[in-house]
């Protein structure tokens, strides 16, 4: 963003074009056009890295940051680059580990971390390995459905429609 550009201090500003970027890859990707979509979430992680870089204990970048990695893995796996998904995914995975008794939206992103990794093992033919990553998702549902229970049974739906089944819980 040119308010980014001008004033790099200025973080509110840096993290508001973090978001442009983001929803620009968001656009660009329902249109059918992921390499440009990449190239604007990988501006959206590496301007979210610096803020994370700049601040690291203000847990808020590292949300988001965890956030950009999810969407670049899902991106790199609907484009069959295993390894680049994994490493995102990955990623994503860790730095929501930080934040997960943040709040009811830290542990959703926790979950769609967890399943995420699963997708990719998945995708890599690892099914045991996708079963332990879903069953781990699967197990923070509960907690999630106190204070979120729509988005919760619509994560316990992705799950069961992935293949994992109350029988894959730990």
């Amino acid at each position: 963003g040119t308010l980014a550009a001008a004033e790099p201090g200025r973080v509110s500003w840096r993290m508001e074009a973090s978001v442009a970027q983001s929803r620009l890859a968001d656009a660009l990707a329902d249109l059918g056009e992921h390499t440009p979509a990449g190239a604007a979430l990988d501006e959206a992680i590496a301007s979210r890295r610096s803020l994370v870089a700049q601040e690291p204990d203000h847990h808020r970048w590292s949300a988001l940051l965890a956030v950009a990695l999810g969407k670049r893995a899902d991106l790199a796996l609907g484009r069959g680059q295993l390894d680049r998904a994994a490493d995102a995914a990955q990623e994503a995975l860790e730095l929501s580990h930080q934040g997960q008794a943040g709040s009811p939206h830290d542990l959703r992103g926790l979950i769609l971390a967890w399943r995420r990794v699963g997708d990719v093992a998945a995708a890599r033919h690892e099914a045991e390995e996708a079963q332990r990553c879903w069953s781990r998702a699967a197990a923070l549902l509960d907690d999630l459905a106190v204070a979120l229970p729509e988005p919760a049974e619509a994560l316990r739906t992705s799950l069961i429609e992935r293949g994992w089944s109350l029988d894959d819980s730990p």
